[in-house]
């Protein structure tokens, strides 16, 4: 039988494993490409929200600057795990 700690440690590499699985199934970032707010898109293989409705700008998102950028038209926020609450051990 696995420790807490153990069961703890599965869980963690199991939620980022379905969080990536899920980034990579998004949208790819591209300059023109018409988003409405609450869309995601996938840029530098890390998942953004968009905060307005817009059609995209020249810069890819990315967080070298933050968690909120603009890529000339649209607001992004970076969302680090895109998954559901931890379930009861």
């Amino acid at each position: 039988m696995l420790s807490a700690q153990d069961q703890a440690s599965a869980w963690r590499i199991r939620k980022y494993s379905r969080s990536r699985r899920f980034t990579a199934q998004l949208t790819p970032w591209r300059s023109g490409l018409v988003v409405n707010a609450g869309d995601y898109v996938q840029s530098y293989s890390m998942p953004w929200r968009a905060q307005n409705s817009e059609t995209t700008g020249a810069v890819a998102p990315n967080n070298s600057s933050g968690n909120t950028v603009s890529d000339g038209a649209v607001t992004w926020s970076h969302v680090p795990l895109l998954l559901t609450p931890q379930p009861a051990i």
